[in-house]
């Protein structure tokens, strides 16, 4: 990382941290996320009660008292967007959810529905992994990283990743809904709804009743590329102060 870049985050009160990643994860699609949350549990564990555990490519932009948890709640996260390799909740569980459930430990008592965001489909737990609110105490994301360390190479996975690239990219969230599903009670895990962690850039997919009216009307979002396009704040309406406040910096971005 440049110096100049760590100086600003030192400007910023932010707290630089390097953890061990095995080898060959490294290389593996979405593993880096799921080492960085175990090592920032780690380091939350004893300090907090809390670890909000998000995505870069993220703003919180209103006060985020969803993400609070409430006595007996362990966890809140949201559903994924788009069914893509999930698994429908009315359909006979196939053969990659099989595995995953069987070597996770998840018992068919354990499962209950969720509804994707955008597409509105009824599925078994599949929860994004792009914004996670934990209980440092219960150790949920060193139990995912240990999960995912013993399964990703699995030889029965590596059949999976042959047959469909959808596999290996989501592989990681996959062993995150079987980790939480076999620690957690549905009592335990709160579902946040859709102004948090709202996907900007998926704006056009989302449901009409569903999209914010304004940026403003979000908690936090998920922006990927969007601010690369110059006409942003005509596709995503925002409101002032938070228009200019946001075209700051992207500019700044843009300049380097």
């Amino acid at each position: 990382m440049p110096a100049e870049t760590q100086d600003q985050f030192a400007a910023l009160n932010v707290r630089l941290q390097a953890f061990e990643i095995d080898r060959n994860a490294l290389r593996f699609p979405f593993a880096s996320k799921v080492y960085a949350s175990a090592a920032a549990e780690s380091l939350a564990d004893d300090q907090s009660e809390i670890l909000v555990w998000i995505d870069r490519e993220s703003l919180v932009i209103r006060e985020p008292r969803q993400m609070l948890l409430k006595h007996g709640k362990k966890l809140a996260c949201r559903p994924v967007d788009h069914i893509l390799i999930g698994s429908p909740y009315d359909q006979p569980l196939d053969p990659y959810w099989e595995f995953v459930y069987h070597s996770c430990g998840v018992k068919e008592s354990d499962i209950f529905p969720m509804i994707t965001s955008a597409d509105q489909i009824k599925i078994r737990p599949y929860i994004n992994a792009g914004m996670l609110v934990v209980r440092p105490e219960i150790s949920l994301l060193r139990n995912w990283r240990d999960t995912f360390q013993r399964l990703y190479q699995d030889s029965c996975l590596m059949d999976f990743y042959q047959q469909n690239r959808l596999y290996e990219i989501f592989t990681h969230q996959t062993i995150l809904a079987g980790s939480i599903l076999s620690a957690l009670k549905q009592a335990e895990i709160k579902e946040l709804n859709y102004l948090v962690n709202y996907p900007l850039h998926m704006h056009s997919q989302y449901p009409s009743d569903r999209r914010p009216k304004y940026i403003n009307d979000l908690i936090s979002f998920r922006y990927e590329t969007i601010f690369d396009d110059p006409d942003w704040g005509t596709a995503y309406p925002v409101r002032e102060p938070l228009k200019s406040w946001l075209a700051e910096r992207v500019s700044r971005m843009a300049t380097g």
